[in-house]
């Protein structure tokens, strides 16, 4: 049975769900005829989220709202999901970085783009500080993201090794001297050619 996703089709928001289902397997479908602003303002939608935000998952338990709390959940239908972590610190960064995506580069997005798409006030000076703070944790991302890969990297540990029974030498054999190695002395690198000075 197909889980029921409340949101319009280029709902961001919805898109952090349908993204953890397909990597999860996990089967989530959209509400067939969705109208943002009329379905989510109908009393049956309003038993699901009070507010009538969207997105809302329909499931066999009752309603999941709220974009980050309905991703966790799908994620965690599948058992072992490598999505969500395989120790704690990865399960903590996990969440470190789904926190920051929604209180530092949505809330800068969204504190910059509203105003312009005439939902908010526009105000220069809060318009300047948005971009400034979204400039931040961008900045801060990519710089995450100059060392990393993937923004989590899971903590592996090394299974141990079994040790190999140690090999008793017989003992009518001589020993062998060791002969100590002189250090190697460095090469000697050629001389690099200096440079000319650009003609100004």
């Amino acid at each position: 049975m197909a889980l029921i996703l409340y949101a319009g089709k280029t709902n961001k928001n919805a898109y952090k769900t349908q993204i953890a289902a397909e990597y999860s397997g996990v089967d989530v479908k959209l509400a067939e005829n969705f109208e943002m602003g009329v379905t989510n303002k109908t009393h049956d939608f309003l038993k699901m989220n009070p507010i009538g935000k969207v997105p809302v998952l329909e499931t066999p338990e009752g309603p999941v709202f709220e974009s980050n709390a309905i991703a966790r959940y799908v994620t965690r239908l599948k058992a072992d999901n490598p999505l969500y972590g395989s120790s704690l610190i990865d399960y903590a960064r996990i969440e470190q970085w789904m926190d920051f995506a929604a209180t530092e580069i949505d809330a800068g997005i969204s504190k910059w783009l509203y105003p312009r798409l005439g939902y908010q006030l526009y105000l220069p000076p809060a318009e300047e500080a948005a971009i400034s703070a979204l400039k931040r944790a961008l900045g801060a991302l990519n710089l995450h993201l100059t060392s990393k890969h993937l923004l989590v990297v899971p903590v592996t540990r090394k299974p141990s090794q079994p040790k190999e029974p140690a090999q008793s030498k017989p003992k009518d054999e001589p020993k062998k001297e060791v002969k100590e190695k002189e250090p190697a002395k460095p090469k000697a690198e050629p001389a690099a050619e200096e440079e000319e000075a650009p003609n100004a």
